[in-house]
């Protein structure tokens, strides 16, 4: 059956690549994609099938099938862009200055749209009602996952399944693994105060950039030391603000960064720690220091029957060149997560690698280019849980 999907999803190629590209000439980030919204519903409306929106500021949840005597399979697509210029030599690149598709969501909602007519065409043969969710607002922290849940979304549903396109892995090949997936997403704002001045009288000052110089420091140099060889984690400062001249001292200091973990337990441990860090910190300048320690997304635990299904599937298109690739949990973060919290479900990576093709740049990078020879594949293979 699934080789049939495939085949299917083969024909769709060229409205699927024509929903990427318009997707991908209009990007909106999180939050604001009103245009995005509404040709998704458009597509919807082509298709005949029913939709409810906006869930949360422009989600759309659309349903084929209501058999009350079959399940209901969940199948998930992101569509918000970037706050990034794109750098491309596309000629559908995007039409919206410092905005960007370059992590790949125009292709996610294009896949499952083209899922949606892979489920149609052979609806006979349907073994649970299709739940679609376009969501909004993946890319930010507390994102559009939450606004579908306490909308009831996922209220009699069985399973979820959701996918990412990875350019680590060649294209057409599926990575699929058991539990540990993605990691927890926690965000971390700290911020150091104390009396400015100036810099020539540093014994009349607090010295901020050396305090928030020593945090990184200390952070970067002590909690390794109290983590297990061989435990994944990530503890990284983005941004530090402070001063406003070369011969001033700031009376204010912000540092940001993010921490990733595959336990919970793990990630109270490195607030405590960081929090321990600023505290030894500000009694030894005589700062100020506040920690604001946010988690958008929990660790994202795949279930093994799921991603067994999803396995057997891709296996079933062997002979179309995909097969299983190895790859490790990602310490990047999905709220496709908190589905997972609520219903069993699997979330699994496609590869879209091509370095012929020059498909090469990583997520989130101004060169990302999607490849558009796995749409069907990822079509297909999001198709396949409902048969």
């Amino acid at each position: 059956m699934v080789a049939e999907l495939f085949q299917t999803a083969s024909t769709l190629i060229p409205e699927m690549r024509a929903w990427l590209r318009a997707l991908h000439e209009h990007p909106e980030t999180a939050h604001e994609e009103k245009w995005t919204s509404a040709y998704i519903r458009q597509a919807l409306d082509a298709m005949g099938i029913p939709y409810r929106s906006p869930l949360g500021a422009t989600g759309v949840l659309a349903r084929i099938g209501d058999d009350p005597n079959l399940p209901t399979i969940a199948l998930r697509a992101d569509f918000d862009a970037l706050p990034i210029t794109e750098e491309s030599d596309l000629s559908y690149r995007s039409k919206n200055p410092g905005k960007g598709h370059l992590c790949g969501h125009d292709g996610h909602t294009a896949m499952l749209l083209g899922a949606a007519r892979v489920i149609l065409a052979h609806r006979p043969s349907l073994r649970a009602n299709a739940l679609l969710i376009f969501q909004h607002a993946e890319e930010v922290l507390h994102g559009g996952a939450g606004d579908f849940i306490r909308a009831g979304a996922l209220e009699g549903v069985s399973a979820i399944y959701g996918l990412h396109n990875m350019p680590d892995i060649p294209a057409g090949d599926v990575a699929v693994l058991d539990g540990p997936t993605m990691a927890s997403c926690i965000r971390f704002d700290i911020q150091l105060g104390g009396r400015g001045g100036h810099a020539a009288w540093p014994h009349k000052c607090d010295d901020l950039v050396l305090a928030a110089s020593q945090v990184v420091l200390e952070a970067h140099a002590a909690i390794p030391r109290r983590i297990p060889s061989g435990t994944p984690w990530v503890l990284s400062f983005g941004e530090i603000h402070t001063g406003s001249a070369f011969n001033v001292l700031p009376s204010s200091a912000k540092l940001t960064g993010t921490a990733r973990v595959f336990s919970q337990d793990l990630g109270e441990s490195l607030r405590l720690w960081v929090d321990e860090i600023l505290d030894s910190c500000a009694r030894r300048h005589g700062i100020t220091a506040q920690l604001d320690w946010q988690i958008s997304t929990p660790p994202l635990l795949n279930h093994p029957a799921c991603s067994e299904r999803i396995r057997m599937a891709a296996a079933k298109l062997a002979q179309h060149g995909m097969s299983i690739a190895h790859y490790d949990p990602a310490m990047i973060g999905e709220d496709f997560a908190e589905y997972l919290q609520v219903v069993p479900g699997c979330f699994f990576f496609l590869g879209t690698r091509d370095e012929q093709q020059g498909i090469t740049a990583q997520l989130h990078s101004p060169k990302f280019k999607f490849n558009e020879a796995v749409l069907p594949h990822g079509a297909a293979l999001l198709a396949s849980s409902l048969f």
